[in-house]
């Protein structure tokens, strides 16, 4: 027996009846749909004519529910299903903050799935999300570039009127056939030029670029200095494919550590337009982690930047099912009651846009990070997550309240339907909120509403590890929420220059601490060079400054072409006694302010 939806992904919306299709059945088919909470709601039979039958039932409010059919072979089938709230054709809104990595071009294949994969996307009121595209596998050659599948997504996604947010962290080979195993291009006009035509070509279907995943890693086989040059000549070629376009650094996902450090101070402070980050941990900790950055942003007078937190999910393994990729139902309600906690405290900690990681089936090293299953139906997360996009989706954070029991948290959020409360504690726990109102809607965790009555000025509400919504619950509340101090986050005004430089020496390298490794008493060649990725020909001075360290040259004069490259080389010899060496390369270019490369080396052990 095979029972299946007619909706995409099972994902029915409120007010509309759920409809599924039976085949290969034999006799009565009997069911039963269960809710989250192991509740039946909903109960019937229908009869099978040539081994098809026809099941329909009653609309449901928001939530996750398992269908369970039985024929009268005791064949028996269980299905996942979500209902989410109806949107009635409302599009989702650019500015909405509750998003989702997707990865579909890579983790959904074929076109019929990535159809029903876009659709799940807009029926669950998600705003953004977050693409992939190779760009070896679209410029296998140097002779052009063939779009492939990534076409093919990109429209189906706008179609859906669904905000998209590329990246791509690969290089082809022929790029730098002599180091296959490099991931920086021998020649950054190579990366100009990609970026230019991919943003131009994608302008109507792309609003946001990143460029590298997670490059404080192993995703970037090279140091920082090198990234910073990478990054600069795709800003500049993403900017002028499509000036519209946003830009996002390559994601930092291990803290304020030297990778981080340095980048900062090679000067890419006008070359991105938002700033980008990673974390795998407790969601209590995120403010402290964004914190630290905002510090780091802070040095560089780019404190004022928006945040997106561009990947958080929560580490589940796979322990059922074929492959045993399928989450356990233990796992599956953390999975779900981690979704809002992640989203209220990211908003908590101040990023303009939080993106869930992710949404198709993905389990990595046995680890299943998916919010859909293998055939695309969902985990009780996906319609979690729904649920604080329709609610949470254009909120402002206004503070924390102090719930007074441990282990129970509560955030406030002023929103179109008014101030929602977003709760949940560790164990069941009852509190009381300030309430202006005779009655208070309360939204559980998939966005059902109840109505709860005041008694007095506030009311009662259970909590559990699953979360609440309180909605429209008043402005008493405010006088007990803890402050929060303003959110920075703005959009640039960057003036990136068109000079690009950058310095690197072929040396052993240690990733973790972003620093070439040197010998003891040996000099080495230092590498610099030089982009103008704008008209006229330009000429000025580069020169390197060095602590624990001397160069010959110190300075050299360049003349560079438009959109050419030059390389002039350097040889560096540390001090005697030198532990660590820093090389800063400076250039003069009369009106163009170039932004500086820094290089660390520490001596080998």
């Amino acid at each position: 027996m095979d029972v299946k939806g007619t909706v995409p992904g099972n994902l029915f919306v409120t007010g509309k009846s759920l409809h599924f299709t039976v085949t290969q059945a034999r006799g009565t088919v009997r069911y039963q749909l269960v809710d989250y909470w192991g509740q039946r709601v909903a109960e019937g039979q229908a009869s099978v004519r040539d081994g098809n039958a026809d099941l329909r039932i009653k609309a449901q409010p928001p939530g996750y529910y398992t269908l369970h059919c039985t024929d009268e072979d005791g064949s028996t089938v269980e299905v996942a299903v979500g209902v989410v709230l109806d949107r009635k054709g409302a599009p989702v809104p650019r500015e909405g903050r509750v998003c989702a990595d997707a990865a579909s071009a890579w983790l959904v294949q074929g076109e019929e799935r990535w159809r029903a994969f876009a659709h799940i996307v807009r029926t669950a009121g998600i705003p953004w999300v977050r693409e992939r595209i190779s760009w070896g596998h679209v410029a296998p050659d140097k002779r052009g570039l063939d779009w492939k599948h990534y076409q093919y997504v990109a429209d189906v996604l706008a179609q859906q009127g669904i905000h998209v947010y590329q990246i791509w962290h690969d290089s082809p080979a022929w790029s730098h056939p002599d180091n296959p195993s490099a991931h920086c291009p021998d020649d950054l006009r190579t990366v100009y030029r990609f970026a230019r035509e991919a943003s131009s070509h994608f302008a109507r279907q792309i609003q946001a670029w990143e460029v590298w995943n997670e490059p404080d890693i192993d995703f970037w086989r090279h140091l920082s200095d090198r990234y910073a040059g990478l990054l600069k000549a795709a800003y500049l070629g993403l900017k002028d494919g499509n000036p519209n376009a946003l830009v996002l650094q390559g994601s930092l996902c291990i803290g304020v550590g030297s990778f981080a450090r340095h980048l900062f101070e090679s000067g890419i402070g006008d070359y991105f337009d938002i700033f980008n980050w990673h974390i795998y941990d407790v969601p209590s900790n995120y403010p402290g982690v964004l914190q630290a950055y905002r510090r780091l942003l802070a040095e560089y007078g780019l404190d004022d930047r928006l945040a997106w937190l561009t990947e958080a999910g929560i580490r589940l393994p796979g322990t059922e099912g074929a492959g045993k990729r399928i989450l356990s139902v233990e796992n599956q309600h953390k999975q779900c009651q981690f979704v809002p906690r992640s989203v209220v405290m990211s908003l908590a900690a101040g990023n303009d846009k939080h993106f869930f990681f992710v949404l198709p089936d993905y389990l990595e090293n046995g680890i299943q990070f998916g919010a859909l299953r293998p055939d695309m139906s969902p985990y009780p997360s996906l319609v979690a997550l729904s649920a604080c996009a329709n609610l949470l989706g254009t909120s402002r954070y206004l503070g924390e309240y102090p719930t007074g029991v441990q282990g129970a948290a509560a955030h406030l959020f002023y929103t179109p339907r008014g101030n929602v409360l977003v709760a949940w504690s560790e164990r069941p726990v009852t509190i009381r909120v300030p309430a202006e109102k005779g009655t208070v809607r309360l939204a559980n965790i998939f966005g059902a509403e109840s109505t709860l009555r005041a008694e007095g000025s506030s009311v009662q509400i259970q909590l559990a590890p699953e979360a609440v919504y309180l909605i429209n619950v008043g402005k008493a509340i405010t006088e007990r929420v803890q402050p929060v101090p303003s959110r920075p986050g703005r959009l640039p005004q960057n003036k990136p220059c068109r000079v690009v430089v950058v310095g690197h020496a072929n040396l052993p390298i240690d990733k973790g601490r972003d620093c070439y490794l040197f010998r003891s008493g040996e000099s080495f060649e230092y590498t610099v060079e030089i982009y103008h990725f704008g008209e006229g020909t330009v000429s000025g001075t580069v020169s390197l400054s060095l602590s624990g360290g001397s160069a010959q040259p110190q300075q050299q004069t360049v003349q560079v072409s438009p959109v050419g490259r030059r390389v002039l080389t350097f040889r560096i010899t540390p001090d005697a006694n030198a532990e660590e060496v820093r090389v800063e390369v400076r250039s003069d270019f009369g009106a163009e302010k170039v932004s500086p490369c820094v290089s660390y080396l520490s001596r080998q052990r």
